[in-house]
């Protein structure tokens, strides 16, 4: 695989099971669905990503999760542009790439600052369309760019939350945001960060949607080929551990108050040492063991708590398609769904008492979901140990 960074050759780092398409839920089990090939490769310049891309338009156009059914992320959303808002003139545009709802863009315009909007999904389009705000439907390419342009001059703004990672060609996507972009503004990325999805094994965060794995160091020198300059990083909580990255143009005169919390060099020395032993094949070990010691449990009636696209991904790199007799979730929008390549029915809470035990698909909540089930007992959490 060519880098996707730079463009120099790649090698393999981690090849983890074949699964389906993680977000293709229906109506009735899809046992034919195929199953891509899993594998992480990695190049000298510090980038990793999937060697095997499916295609865009097979993902996305009708994908109905929607940022405002998620009271947490919401929350999060709101603090986020708050912060966001000390850092623009007045009168500056935001552009949102990868919108979803338009929840995000709201609290902007909430503010009197103008919102506009690149989403892929018709679903959520529509739903941004709802909240006021102008929504390109499409993917974020030249003709979007120009749209954007169009509309409201070069944005003071631009924003792409968990989008970053599900770019095919970042490089491409990168001179785009460049060539749109105020010549003193401001490009705000939120994305997974790599060392912690290794560290905490958050083995549902690898899936066919998120295409890289980010790092601050690789980031930093792709920005610096395309004439622009990675300002600052934060580290936030958010799916386990992301990073919240600041990119302005290189020839920007304009001063934001950033780096002053010390955190952008505590993280490049971080990836600096991490990168001289980085732990693949522990994050390999530990997933094969974890993997066996469940597969080989003697419960006999056991379901899989945590639907959607992570529960999927967990799902089938533990090998468990074959051994979970049902999933829970508690969004009713899941219920009567099928897990994608499965037999496996989404049913509501109330069910959980008819199972031997459970397996916590959602582990990243396992203590909130354990407290919503005081009664029950027969739990098993993975990678706890």
């Amino acid at each position: 695989m060519e880098c996707r960074f730079c463009g120099g050759v790649t090698k393999q780092l981690c090849e983890l099971r074949p699964m389906p398409l993680a977000s293709d839920y229906r109506p009735e089990p899809s046992l034919d669905a195929p199953r891509y090939p899993v594998r992480l490769c990695g190049c000298d310049c510090g980038y990793v990503g999937l060697d095997h891309v499916i295609e865009p338009t097979c993902i996305y156009p009708g994908q109905g999760e929607l940022c405002s059914q998620s009271s947490g992320l919401v929350q999060h959303l709101k603090e986020y542009a708050e912060s966001l808002m000390l850092m623009i003139p007045p009168d500056a545009t935001v552009l949102d790439i990868g919108a979803n709802d338009g929840t995000f863009l709201k609290f902007f315009q909430e503010a009197g600052r103008g919102a506009i909007a690149v989403e892929p999904s018709w679903v959520a389009a529509n739903e941004a369309r709802r909240k006021g705000i102008l929504v390109y439907q499409g993917f974020f390419d030249e003709q979007a760019a120009r749209w954007a342009e169009g509309i409201a001059g070069k944005p003071h703004l631009i924003t792409a939350n968990r989008v970053w990672a599900n770019v095919p060609d970042p490089a491409v996507f990168l001179e785009n945001v460049k060539n749109v972009l105020h010549p003193d503004g401001l490009f705000v990325i939120e994305t997974g960060y790599l060392p912690d999805i290794l560290d905490n094994m958050l083995v549902e965060t690898i899936y066919h949607e998120h295409i890289s794995y980010d790092m601050v160091r690789p980031l930093a020198k792709l920005c610096q080929q395309k004439g622009m300059l990675l300002m600052d990083v934060v580290h936030v909580p958010m799916k386990g551990g992301s990073i919240r990255v600041f990119i302005r143009n290189g020839n920007s005169q304009r001063n934001y108050p950033l780096r002053e919390s010390g955190e952008f060099f505590a993280i490049v020395h971080k990836e600096t040492k991490w990168g001289l032993d980085p732990p693949w094949e522990h994050f390999q070990n530990r997933l094969e063991q974890e993997r066996e010691e469940i597969r080989n449990m003697g419960w006999r009636k056991v379901c899989g708590y945590g639907a959607g696209v992570p529960g999927t991904a967990l799902t089938f790199q533990l090998g468990l398609e074959d051994k979970l007799a049902w999933l829970i979730d508690d969004q009713p929008r899941h219920w009567g769904q099928y897990m994608p390549g499965t037999r496996l029915e989404v049913r509501g809470p109330e069910s959980l008492v008819e199972s031997d035990g459970c397996i916590i698909l959602a582990h990243r909540y396992a203590k909130q979901i354990k407290e919503k089930h005081p009664e029950y007992d027969k739990w098993l959490t993975p990678f706890q140990s």
